[in-house]
């Protein structure tokens, strides 16, 4: 899958994209350019069992981010162009994770936390641990993901992933899933790929509740203007909510 970003309505982008300017190579074999506690009587460590709630928000614009706001979500049907970004606010410190995947490429890559090796554009203070009561939007406020042209249809997969710690194992399997595609290491990229899906498939699923007084805060480029908010909670120590939209040429 190939990305795009926007700052300030000047194109970020992955892959080639023509007449964009100022662009910085990161991305393997692409480019980007700017746009309650309980006692656990075994251990006798005390631990949080209280749920993990984080409102969050997907939207996007049509028509080359000319059209109007729409919620992303589940079934939804974007085409190359397209402009797109996340939103979520949590409401207590904890480490979020966020991936993408490309079903026609059987790519998967992170879009938070932004790393240095990946992307170079993105919001710096996008990192871990999140701060309660922030409002973060990926890939910016004032930037969004555009997705680039396709010549046929693919589905695309966001994996929101929330935990009340950090998760040193996934965060070294992307490590190494970053390092064996510098290298050209096809097996050990595949090996990366798929402890971060295992990872993610083994998750719990969290209760997703729809406008439930989630916050939608407008962004600078207006992207969340009547888009649908959406809350999500979390009973385990980590769970991950994932969307499949179709992407269309």
């Amino acid at each position: 899958m190939k990305l795009i970003f926007l700052v300030l309505l000047v194109v970020f982008l992955s892959g080639c994209v023509e007449g964009a300017s100022d662009f910085v190579l990161k991305k393997p074999e692409q480019e980007i350019a700017t746009d309650h506690h309980l006692q656990n009587t075994r251990s006798g460590l005390a631990y949080d069992s209280s749920p993990l709630i984080a409102d969050f928000s997907y939207s996007y614009r049509s028509n080359g981010g000319q059209g109007p706001s729409r919620s992303l979500q589940n079934g939804s049907e974007l085409h190359s162009g397209d402009y797109y970004k996340i939103q979520f606010t949590p409401k207590e410190a904890c480490h979020v994770y966020i991936f993408q995947y490309d079903d026609s490429s059987h790519q998967l890559f992170t879009l938070f936390p932004p790393d240095p090796n990946y992307f170079i554009g993105a919001d710096w203070d996008n990192k871990n641990p999140v701060k309660a009561g922030r409002t973060y939007f990926v890939p910016g406020e004032a930037k969004s993901f555009i997705l680039a042209k396709e010549n046929k249809r693919i589905n695309e997969t966001i994996h929101f992933l929330v935990s009340k710690k950090s998760k040193p194992q996934l965060e070294k399997h992307y490590k190494a899933l970053l390092q064996s595609q510098k290298q050209g290491d096809r097996r050990g990229a595949e090996r990366a790929q798929t402890g971060i899906n295992e990872y993610i498939r083994k998750a719990p699923e969290p209760q997703v509740r729809f406008d439930d007084g989630s916050i939608v805060k407008p962004d600078q480029e207006r992207m969340f203007k009547h888009v649908q908010g959406r809350r999500l909670e979390c009973q385990k120590e980590y769970c991950v909510e994932s969307i499949t939209f179709t992407h269309l040429p």
